[in-house]
């Protein structure tokens, strides 16, 4: 989804100098980058949470066999690789700037290192929450640069606010596989927050505003029907199928969802906004 974005967010904004729209060359190249960033920038999320979580890790049946929590690797080795890790991905991140941005990229590069010790400094004030703020930190290291750099603010705005929502939601399912586990071992998470009861109202209600968001965004750039139809819609009865299916009592009908559930969800995003790249690049012909 990011490298879709890009075509809208990179210099020469499709709604103000067509000529400039990426090509699909350097959209595919840019993707290429942001998706080896995400592999890589996940696995330090992972690899923080296990080794923050791991007194409770071994608490749990899905997680007690993980390598820091069966003491396969120490905390100290754990603290290493994130560090490799940070490594690979500043420089992943440092040449997709410098292809988008050339001028920038170091106050881009500065944005992306402040993240990680936000990251883990809000891990430590608001416990309850480490995948979402995980991926609230994903998000907004990529977004910061764009966002200010973007002609188009509000749109990117909300397409970063509707994306950031979408992984909160299914992170959201996730832990739920753990629910009994995590209450017996005192766990802080989310799941355990909301409560069985009361997740399903605090989903949709996040998956309203999610849908908002992709509408408010097509609506400020000027998308056609092929965005609200499939972007929106699509997403929109895809989340309300997950609400309406998933049995949050049920860790293999949470795993389920998770694992598949956000397929439909993320591929009408992004099929959508694709469509609508596709179409501003054939009208420079």
């Amino acid at each position: 989804m990011k490298g879709v974005l890009s075509g809208y967010s990179g210099p020469g904004h499709p709604g103000q100098h067509a000529e400039s729209i990426p090509s699909i060359i350097t959209a595919v190249e840019w993707s290429l980058y942001l998706a080896s960033w995400d592999i890589i920038i996940r696995g330090i999320g992972c690899t923080v949470n296990d080794s923050l979580d791991q007194k409770f890790n071994r608490q749990v049946a899905r997680t007690r066999n993980r390598p820091i929590a069966r003491g396969a690797v120490s905390t100290k080795q754990a603290n290493v690789f994130t560090l490799e890790q940070l490594a690979a991905a500043a420089v992943c991140f440092h040449h997709y700037h410098m292809l988008l941005y050339p001028m920038r990229s170091q106050m881009v590069f500065l944005g992306f290192a402040f993240s990680a010790p936000l990251y883990l400094m809000c891990r430590a004030i608001l416990g309850h929450y480490p995948l979402q703020l995980e991926r609230i930190a994903i998000v907004s290291s990529v977004s910061w640069d764009t966002l200010k750099s973007s002609p188009d603010f509000l749109t990117i705005t909300f397409l970063s606010i509707s994306g950031t929502l979408w992984t909160v939601i299914f992170d959201t399912v996730y832990v739920h596989q753990d629910y009994e586990d995590d209450l017996k071992a005192g766990a802080p998470g989310l799941a355990v927050r909301l409560g069985l009861k009361g997740t399903k109202p605090a989903l949709s209600l996040l998956s309203a505003v999610q849908i908002g968001g992709l509408v408010l965004a097509g609506k400020h750039a000027g998308f056609g029907p092929v965005h609200f139809a499939l972007s929106c819609g699509g997403t929109a009865i895809s989340l309300s199928a997950m609400m309406l299916k998933v049995n949050l009592e049920n860790p293999k009908s949470c795993a389920w969802w998770f694992e598949w559930g956000n397929y439909p969800i993320g591929g009408s995003m992004v099929l959508g906004l694709l469509r609508e790249y596709l179409i501003k690049r054939s009208s420079l012909y």
